[in-house]
This record gives structure tokens, C-alpha cells and sequence, in this order.
């Protein structure tokens, strides 16, 4: 029995530890500027 609750912990723990690194970095889609500051890029640099 008391293998049977050491087994069921160590499976908690290690489908823990893979799951945490996956939704520490989720992103949802692209960020998206602010509304009051104008998109100045790409800029036209002079050619000499």
C-alpha cells in the first residue's frame, strides 16, 4: 500500500515539473501597440 501512494506522489510530481515549463511561455498571439504612441517603423533612411 505504502508503495502504491510513493508511486501515485512521484507521478504528481514528475507530471508537474513537465507541464510547469509549458505554461510559464504561453503566448497568445502577436503583441499589439498601444493606441496613443504612432508606429514610426519601418523608417526611409536617406541613400548617400
Amino acid at each position: 500500500m505504502r508503495t502504491r501512494t510513493l508511486r501515485f506522489v512521484l507521478v504528481c510530481l514528475v507530471l508537474t515539473a513537465l507541464t510547469q515549463p509549458q505554461m510559464a511561455c504561453g503566448k497568445r498571439g502577436k503583441p499589439k501597440p498601444t493606441a496613443e504612441i504612432p508606429i514610426t517603423y519601418p523608417k526611409s533612411y536617406p541613400t548617400q
